[in-house]
């Protein structure tokens, strides 16, 4: 197993994440390589967020994106927006490491605990989260309405 290290984003990972995406989802691709770009750009200014890149020989191999949340009802939070690791890396330890530095800088944030939302069909995922310490809470249905 080859090393792998953890950095934050950089603008010029843009064109690899998007390609991460299409692998994890190919409906991704109407977001495009530029926007993804734009998206990062944005994040990099926003203290709220911040995406945790692994990366293997210079290939960005994963990726996870956290943001702090507040609400009416918990303490400060991170919400995990997105965690992928490409395929041919999964089964490594990549998701596991991404995952213990979003943990290290939500502690730093002063939040009191992580949430994500992943789909059934993703077993393989929630052995890792709960290997992580992560408890299945509850099922849920997701709405989405698009706006123009």
């Amino acid at each position: 197993m080859e090393a792998f290290t953890i950095r934050t984003v950089q603008i010029e990972d843009a064109e690899q994440i998007y390609v991460l995406n299409q692998e994890f989802n190919p409906k991704f691709y109407q977001f495009t390589a530029e926007q993804v770009q734009q998206r990062i750009r944005s994040l990099l200014i926003n203290e709220r967020d911040i995406v945790l890149i692994a990366e293997k020989n210079q290939q960005v191999i994963g990726f996870i994106h956290g943001s702090l949340y507040e609400l009416l009802f918990s303490e400060l939070m991170v919400h995990v927006v997105c965690l992928i690791v490409s395929e041919s890396n999964r089964q490594q330890g990549v998701g596991s490491q991404l995952l213990a530095e979003l943990e290290q800088w939500a502690t730093q944030q002063g939040a009191k605990a992580m949430k994500l939302l992943s789909h059934p069909s993703r077993t393989n995922a929630h052995r890792l989260y709960e290997k992580r310490g992560y408890t299945y809470t509850k099922d849920q249905k997701n709405f989405v309405k698009q706006l123009l």
